[in-house]
């Protein structure tokens, strides 16, 4: 079985996002769970929400 892994308020930050998810590294039977805002206002926010549809 794999890991749960929790990330929190995005924010809209999708280069931030995609450095943090290439130093967890996550794995195929790993179990991602975004918490709190996922996108808002910000200028990446349409990029951090296609990255996980």
């Amino acid at each position: 079985m794999g890991h749960l892994i929790a990330i929190g308020d995005i924010h809209g930050h999708i280069h931030q996002l995609e450095e943090l998810l290439a130093q967890i590294d996550p794995q195929k039977d790993d179990r991602l769970v975004f918490l709190g805002d996922y996108i808002d206002w910000r200028p990446d926010a349409y990029d951090v929400e296609c990255r996980f549809k």
